[in-house]
């Protein structure tokens, strides 16, 4: 059953890829495969249940027929009375009605055994990111970070990260650039402790983050990813996620300094417009926008900026980018990002090359040494900056 509806969720998740592939009879003729399946094991199981209480009800009558079998004679002999084989009937039908109950739960059992097993395989899951019993409090975080010869992989793979030694004082906007699988996401998710280093330390004002409590650490980071998350509710709520005690002035405020007023204030309701569930009335930028407010809001003294502005078009950045510098003011930031607009203004570019840091400067200079980043500039920006001057 949980294959059928993982299935089902997938072909209505996915159901545009689908049309746009004109897969809709393959996706079908899997489903159906998988649903065939599915019905072949009910049917199994029903007729084993069906023939399960039967036979039960036939061994009741079988012991029954055995005692009036065996006894009837020994009553009429005189050597064991009447009352005696009917009470051993009756101990033959007291001692089949549990079977007999437990036959017309069989089915349940069987279900609940299924599903307890994937209950305790959860259970036994170990935890990989371990609390400190005696953490360390950080009631206001500065926001200077320090990678200590840090090394990561996932497992047995490949290391992501390997021996990189980095620091950020606080305040400044860190941008990391370098090409897919470089280690960028990794990077700022260690900071973040979603995962924990393989070797080395990832500091947070002086303080290893392994020795900080993870509510206490996430409190003070503020993360926009490249995909929004939107809550079933009201803009205002959305709003509000990540500072409930904000006031109607302050998110206004907050939605004007990021350029997202004006459409809020175009939707049917403004701030009190239900958004639906994961946000699917408003675009992809819109719910991106939304999610700058809430980050804004939120008041972090560090950073988290992944990919933020790659669902944003270009009048929109354009906007943005004046909110960001607001956003980032008095922060220390972390900004992954492709688009020159964002990275060349902030105060420090680092770029990665498979899990290496191999280059540290400002846009400026990092232009000048001629290399990996020139590269970079020169095939994704350069163009683009030669169209835009035709035009």
């Amino acid at each position: 059953m949980a294959q059928v509806n993982a299935g089902l969720q997938e072909n209505i998740s996915g159901v545009r890829v689908i049309q746009s592939l004109c897969s809709e009879e393959a996706n079908l003729q899997r489903f159906e495969c998988v649903n065939k399946t599915h019905l072949t094991a009910n049917l199994s199981s029903s007729r084993l249940s069906a023939a399960l209480l039967p036979s039960i009800e036939l061994l009741s009558v079988i012991g029954i027929a055995l005692v009036v079998v065996c006894g009837g004679p020994m009553v009429l002999a005189g050597d064991l009375s009447a009352g005696s084989l009917v009470a051993f009937v009756l101990y033959i039908q007291r001692f089949f009605e549990p079977i007999r109950d437990l036959g017309f739960r069989w089915s349940n059992l069987q279900m609940a055994m299924a599903a307890g097993e994937h209950i305790i395989e959860i259970l036994d899951t170990e935890i990989q990111i371990q609390e400190d019993p005696h953490p360390v409090p950080l009631v206001c975080m500065r926001g200077e970070v320090e990678f200590r010869r840090v090394s990561f992989h996932y497992h047995a793979s490949p290391p992501v990260l390997q021996d990189l030694s980095l620091h950020v004082p606080t305040g400044q906007s860190l941008a990391i650039v370098g090409y897919t699988g470089a280690g960028k996401t990794t990077l700022v998710n260690l900071v973040a402790r979603f995962y924990d280093v393989t070797s080395g330390a990832v500091l947070i004002d002086g303080i290893d983050v392994r020795r900080l409590s993870q509510e206490n650490l996430r409190r003070q980071i503020g993360i926009v990813l490249q995909e929004p998350f939107l809550f079933s509710g009201t803009v205002c709520d959305n709003l509000r996620y990540g500072n409930p005690s904000a006031s109607a002035a302050e998110i206004v405020a907050a939605a004007q300094a990021l350029g997202a007023h004006d459409f809020i204030m175009r939707l049917e309701h403004g701030y009190d417009t239900d958004v639906r569930e994961r946000g699917s009335l408003l675009s992809h930028g819109q719910r991106q926008l939304l999610s700058f407010v809430r980050a804004l809001l939120a008041d972090p003294r560090l950073l988290i900026l992944d990919e933020a502005t790659a669902s944003i078009d270009a009048e929109t950045e354009r906007l943005v980018q004046t909110g960001l510098a607001t956003l980032v003011c008095g922060r220390t930031a972390f900004i992954i990002a492709h688009r020159l607009s964002t990275v060349k203004h902030a105060d420090r570019i680092i770029v990665l090359d498979q899990g290496c840091l191999v280059e540290s400067g400002t846009h400026a200079e990092l232009l000048l040494q001629r290399g990996l980043y020139y590269r970079l500039y020169a095939m994704t920006y350069a163009s683009l900056e030669v169209e835009t001057a035709e035009m």
